[in-house]
């Protein structure tokens, strides 16, 4: 039985409702990812600047930021998996220039009273609740996303994520009142680091239709629990030996040929 969803557990059987299964139903983690150190030691580090914002009124020093980050990214680099062209201290390096980057363009600009906010959302007559994990949120009512990327993000790609409607949600749920608006602050690990901030506003349209979507994920989930059969998603592009870590149980499963990148082959 499914009691509570996440954004992230959401995402997931967006993409593929197998690889759900195989995650949260049957408890298969994959190791990490080199993308998923940087994240973590990247949060780890901001974290630190803006709970010391919070503490003492003011932020850290930009090398205590860097420490932390590369503590960190030391600490965890023996379970990531790191692909076959990846530098784990090149990668490193060029994380703590990244952090050093964001302190200065971006943590100046936030006075933050939330860090890493936990909550989770219970709703009238229904049988499951909402896990949420707040990044930051400042005393502009500004709820933040942090984030950090490869390549700078396309126009339009703010839309195609959950974290600003479900973050929003929250906000009103559990403040009371609407948000002044919902940012991404997102450090771009290019050869020379640089920030992307963007902004966008989140109707009541948008919070009615993401619950109502929440329960129709729920009750999808429960239904494929029922039968016992949760169907692999060959259409999508994470559908490949590159993107997905179950390829080999799947393949092994559903007599699919998995390709090295994009779609399947369908079945045998």
């Amino acid at each position: 039985m499914i009691n509570h969803l996440s954004k992230t557990q959401i995402g997931m059987y967006q993409r593929c409702p197998y690889a759900y299964f195989c995650r949260y139903v049957e408890g298969l983690k994959l190791p990490p990812s080199s993308s998923i150190l940087v994240g973590k030691s990247f949060d780890e580090a901001i974290n630190l600047e803006y709970n010391t914002k919070i503490d003492k009124k003011k932020g850290q020093k930009v090398s205590v930021i860097q420490d932390c980050f590369a503590d960190t990214f030391d600490r965890e680099k023996d379970n990531i998996v790191f692909a076959e062209n990846e530098k784990p201290e090149e990668l490193k390096d060029l994380g703590v220039k990244c952090v050093a980057n964001f302190h200065k363009e971006v943590c100046p600009q936030v006075n933050p009273v939330m860090v890493q906010k936990k909550d989770e959302l219970k709703f009238e007559n229904v049988d499951y609740t909402f896990m949420v994990v707040v990044d930051v949120v400042d005393d502009k009512d500004i709820v933040i996303d942090n984030k950090t990327t490869k390549r700078s993000w396309a126009e339009g790609r703010e839309f195609q994520e959950l974290d600003p409607i479900a973050y929003s949600l929250w906000y009103e749920l559990s403040q009371g009142k609407q948000e002044n608006k919902f940012r991404f602050d997102i450090g771009v690990l290019t050869k020379t680091p640089k920030v992307q901030q963007i902004e966008r506003k989140v109707s009541k349209e948008e919070k009615k239709g993401f619950l109502k979507y929440i329960a129709y994920i729920y009750d999808s989930i429960q239904y494929d629990l029922k039968r016992g059969m949760f169907l692999p998603r060959q259409d999508s592009f994470l559908c490949s030996k590159k993107w997905c870590g179950y390829y080999q149980k799947c393949e092994k499963e559903w007599g699919i040929k998995i390709k090295e990148g994009g779609k399947t082959n369908g079945a045998k």
